[in-house]
């Protein structure tokens, strides 16, 4: 198993915003969390990312404790977390964009302590050659020359899914990627998730758009209060009485097939 969490919990002034939270995702193996607002979605994916520390509770990342390890040191692993708002290099171009987030520390060390210099130069011209391809994946090959700060909200996104392919993690945990997209590009954003398991990458998708998560992910989790509360396919779920009063309201129509 890739990433395996047991027991996981915090606490802030004796409120629970994540509270004994046990999961798991594998290889290659798309996952979705899901719940209403206020249900501990992003404080539990800030724990199993680094970027909070935990109350208790355990995250394995292949098989390696970290979770006493900072986020950088999770990513060095393979373990990358996105935001609710694209986070890009604006004034970079987008190809510029990818390169940074090919070459990572790691990867300079290795090249100041082993290459020669026209092995290093080669070694970039393939960036550059998988950078594009990365870009023309994604449909943005075109504005390569671009500053990443003139895309509209949706090609933001998207960049930021080429960034992701370039950086080569192991398993990435994915914010409400289609927050504020229209629901042509949710579809797109949902090709782009499909895109990332098809290249070897775990992903665990945070997400409220219900549609988006059934057509993407293998697997569904839901929270609420703070507790993982019902796990399996978004057909389970509807007929799960406790995801079904989590949802009531204006959300739970989201639950029914559209």
């Amino acid at each position: 198993m890739l990433l395996e969490v047991k027991r996981l919990s915090k606490t802030f002034g004796g409120v629970h915003a994540a509270q004994d939270c046990s999961f798991s995702v594998d290889t290659h193996e798309i996952v979705g969390l899901i719940g209403p607002n206020g249900a501990g979605k992003s404080t539990l994916i800030n724990l199993v990312s680094g970027f909070e520390s935990a109350s208790q509770g355990v995250v394995l990342f292949d098989g390696v404790d970290v979770t006493r390890k900072p986020a950088h040191r999770r990513s060095s692993l393979g373990l990358l977390r996105t935001f609710q708002m694209a986070r890009i290099w604006d004034r970079l171009t987008l190809l510029e964009n990818l390169l940074v987030a090919a070459s990572t520390p790691h990867r300079e060390l290795i090249w100041r302590q082993f290459l020669t210099v026209s092995r290093v130069r080669r070694a970039e011209q393939e960036d550059r050659v998988r950078a594009r391809e990365v870009l023309a994946e994604f449909d943005l090959l075109s504005m390569k020359d671009m500053l990443a700060g003139q895309l509209s909200g949706g090609q933001r996104r998207l960049l930021e899914f080429a960034r992701i392919l370039m950086a080569r993690p192991r398993l990435v945990l994915l914010d409400e990627p289609s927050a504020s997209l229209s629901p042509v590009m949710s579809d797109r954003i949902g090709d782009g998730v499909k895109g990332l398991s098809r290249a070897g990458i775990a992903v665990l998708l945070i997400e409220h758009d219900l549609r988006l998560v059934e057509a993407t992910c293998t697997r569904i989790l839901c929270m609420a209060g703070g507790k993982l509360i019902a796990e399996g396919s978004m057909e389970e779920l509807r007929d799960n009485e406790l995801v079904v009063r989590a949802y009531l309201g204006a959300t739970a129509a989201a639950l029914r097939p559209q």
